[in-house]
């Protein structure tokens, strides 16, 4: 089985558990924070949220490092510094 196989086999196991998805698309990173899909792009662009991570065209966020980001205070992109698991 070729390795991009094996990633998504494991990505759709596990999409199908009960938890939290790990990435949050664009709409569900909006959601979770409580704003629109715009105003989520617009604070993207000026740099205003973590940096999210590009699977082809598609952006998506960090589940974790948005609430840790949340917790913080939401500082700025360049004021940010993700650390996993503190």
């Amino acid at each position: 089985m070729k390795a991009s196989a094996e990633y998504r086999q494991i990505f759709k196991r596990n999409m199908n558990t009960p938890e939290e998805p790990i990435l949050l698309s664009t709409a569900q990173a909006a959601e979770l924070v409580g704003v629109k899909i715009r105003t989520w792009y617009t604070w993207d662009r000026l740099g205003f949220v973590p940096k999210p991570v590009k699977i082809g065209s598609k952006l998506h966020w960090r589940r974790d490092e948005l609430l840790a980001w949340i917790n913080e205070d939401c500082p700025k992109r360049e004021d940010w510094l993700y650390r996993p698991g503190k």
